[in-house]
Protein backbone atom coordinates (compact mmCIF):
# COMPACT_ATOMS: atom_id res chain seq x y z
CA UNK A 1 0.00 0.00 0.00
CA UNK A 2 1.53 3.47 -0.95
CA UNK A 3 0.39 6.11 1.89
CA UNK A 4 1.09 9.73 2.89
CA UNK A 5 2.78 9.05 6.11
CA UNK A 6 3.03 5.96 8.92
CA UNK A 7 1.43 7.96 11.55
CA UNK A 8 0.04 5.18 14.61
CA UNK A 9 -3.02 7.75 13.83
CA UNK A 10 -4.17 6.08 10.59
CA UNK A 11 -6.70 4.27 10.38
CA UNK A 12 -4.50 2.60 7.26
CA UNK A 13 -1.39 1.94 9.96
CA UNK A 14 -3.83 0.27 12.49
CA UNK A 15 -5.56 -2.29 10.30
CA UNK A 16 -3.03 -3.08 8.41
CA UNK A 17 -1.32 -4.17 12.23
CA UNK A 18 -4.71 -6.17 12.80
CA UNK A 19 -4.41 -7.32 9.70
CA UNK A 20 -1.02 -8.93 10.48
CA UNK A 21 -1.52 -10.15 13.59
CA UNK A 22 -5.21 -11.19 13.25
CA UNK A 23 -5.46 -12.89 9.54
CA UNK A 24 -9.08 -13.93 10.82
CA UNK A 25 -10.30 -10.07 10.93
CA UNK A 26 -9.46 -9.75 7.05
CA UNK A 27 -11.20 -13.65 6.38
CA UNK A 28 -14.50 -11.91 8.41
CA UNK A 29 -14.60 -8.91 5.43
CA UNK A 30 -13.65 -10.90 2.57
CA UNK A 31 -15.85 -13.66 3.08
CA UNK A 32 -15.94 -14.75 -0.53
CA UNK A 33 -12.04 -15.35 -0.23
CA UNK A 34 -10.34 -18.84 1.36
CA UNK A 35 -9.20 -17.81 4.81
CA UNK A 36 -5.74 -19.90 4.07
CA UNK A 37 -5.32 -17.83 1.29
CA UNK A 38 -6.06 -14.37 3.14
CA UNK A 39 -4.04 -15.30 6.31
CA UNK A 40 -0.97 -15.89 3.78
CA UNK A 41 -1.88 -12.69 2.41
CA UNK A 42 -2.07 -10.97 5.57
CA UNK A 43 1.27 -11.71 6.79
CA UNK A 44 2.57 -10.18 3.45
CA UNK A 45 0.81 -6.27 3.64
CA UNK A 46 3.11 -4.27 3.44
CA UNK A 47 3.32 0.25 3.54
CA UNK A 48 5.50 2.56 1.68
CA UNK A 49 5.45 6.19 1.98
CA UNK A 50 5.18 8.05 -1.48
CA UNK A 51 8.52 9.60 -0.85
CA UNK A 52 10.56 5.96 -0.42
CA UNK A 53 8.54 5.67 -4.06
CA UNK A 54 9.77 8.81 -6.05
CA UNK A 55 13.31 7.92 -6.66
CA UNK A 56 12.23 5.04 -8.22
CA UNK A 57 10.03 6.46 -10.99
CA UNK A 58 11.43 6.96 -14.36
CA UNK A 59 11.37 10.53 -15.74
CA UNK A 60 9.70 10.19 -18.93
CA UNK A 61 8.10 13.01 -20.98
CA UNK A 62 4.92 10.94 -20.82
CA UNK A 63 4.94 10.94 -17.17
CA UNK A 64 6.29 14.32 -16.43
CA UNK A 65 3.15 15.86 -15.09
CA UNK A 66 2.45 13.24 -13.24
CA UNK A 67 5.28 13.12 -11.19
CA UNK A 68 6.11 16.66 -10.75
CA UNK A 69 2.94 17.00 -8.83
CA UNK A 70 3.71 14.13 -7.00
CA UNK A 71 6.91 15.44 -5.84
CA UNK A 72 4.92 18.84 -4.58
CA UNK A 73 2.76 16.54 -2.75
CA UNK A 74 5.64 14.38 -1.18
CA UNK A 75 7.64 17.97 -0.37
CA UNK A 76 4.52 19.65 1.04
CA UNK A 77 3.69 16.66 3.19
CA UNK A 78 7.95 16.64 4.78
Amino acid sequence: MFVKDRSPERQYQQLTKEYRTKPESLARRLLHRDPTTLARMARGIAVTEWRELVPFLPDAPDTADALEELRLRVEAAA
